[in-house]
């Protein structure tokens, strides 16, 4: 009989143990994630252990998304790309959502979303990630790469650009990140979500920036799990975008994963054939399909969360976005976002 544990600080070990060890875990399986959560935007929060005969056999947290004037849900994870249901036998799936929906229904809950890569190949979904395979030197990535993306590269290398490495760049980090994100029409996250990744999982975390004569002009994120590096925010001072920053930026992060012993670089999820897709692309990154399964627990279909960011209704709130002062956009946006998972 399936048994589910709701785990607390204090399992917190036994937790990451089970992450650390899986295969398919990610950075936001991680048990600090649910702090972050908790402390930035004050989201509640459930982790779920899955228990046959006394033995781990499957995680998943979740984190409560309550709308106003909405029935509240479960997403895993919200603000990431994949993250999800963890467990050692796929067959076991089914019987964990079995024992996982009536759960969800005491609590309330009217709603639950699995974000997941979809292991089904026919699956042409319109989000995907796109990874590259790191070679085992920074020589070799180099030569493999297209002369175009050499030429880019080496534009801003003339141009006088550096990189700098360190978690102390948080302030350029969030002005940056915020100034694109406005351009971009879409809220931004607070400056607290931010810091609170910095400080809670700062082994884990470096900032990247690209600087023409000392002012950063373009930031990254940089995200260290296991084997693999990722990208969670990438900007650009748009007015700089003539010198190539993004390009000096990513080579700068691919070269550290070579130089270090990586395997992986995960640029994270796009659009399929959007303007992010199109760049990432040209880095020889390949497309895995992403799964946003919502399971409806009151009877009624409901779309993913991912309607939030496409389609009519998101691109008509994203133009009005843009108008807005830059000051505004810090207070109100922080303040929707949590809502927009």
């Amino acid at each position: 009989m399936l048994v589910i544990k709701e785990f607390s600080d204090n399992d917190s070990y036994q937790w990451n143990k089970f992450v650390n060890n899986h295969n398919d875990s990610t950075f936001y399986h991680l048990y600090e994630w649910r702090k972050i959560y908790e402390e930035s935007y004050r989201l509640k929060t459930y982790y779920l252990g899955f228990y046959l005969v006394d033995k781990l056999v499957g995680i998943l947290p979740i984190v409560i998304i309550n709308r106003p004037l909405s029935k509240p849900f479960a997403v895993s994870l919200p603000f990431s790309n994949y993250a999800g249901l963890l467990i050692e036998q796929p067959s076991s799936k089914e019987i964990i959502f079995e024992s996982l929906i009536p759960f969800l229904k005491n609590k309330n809950i009217f709603g639950f979303e699995n974000r997941h890569i979809s292991v089904n190949e026919g699956n042409n979904s319109d989000e995907v990630t796109l990874k590259r395979k790191l070679p085992t030197s920074a020589d070799i990535l180099w030569k493999d790469l297209d002369a175009k993306v050499r030429n880019q590269i080496r534009k801003a290398q003339r141009a006088g650009l550096n990189l700098r490495f360190g978690i102390d760049q948080i302030d350029e980090l969030y002005n940056i990140y915020s100034r694109n994100m406005l351009s971009l029409g879409t809220p931004v996250h607070s400056r607290l979500f931010f810091d609170c990744i910095c400080r809670i999982l700062k082994d884990y975390v470096d900032i990247l920036t690209i600087r023409r004569e000392g002012e950063a002009i373009a930031v990254m994120l940089l995200v260290k799990f296991k084997k693999q590096l990722s990208d969670p925010v990438a900007s650009s001072l748009k007015k700089y975008l003539s010198l190539n920053p993004n390009m000096l930026l990513y080579w700068g992060a691919l070269q550290y994963g070579c130089e270090n012993g990586y395997e992986e670089f995960d640029f994270g999820r796009s659009n399929v054939n959007s303007g992010t897709y199109n760049f990432k692309i040209q880095w020889d990154a390949k497309q895995f399909n992403l799964s946003y399964d919502f399971y409806s627990l009151v009877g009624n279909e409901r779309k993913s969360t991912i309607a939030s960011y496409r389609g009519s209704r998101a691109k008509m709130f994203s133009n009005v976005w843009k108008r807005i002062p830059y000051f505004m956009s810090l207070w109100i946006g922080p303040k929707l976002r949590k809502y927009i998972p």
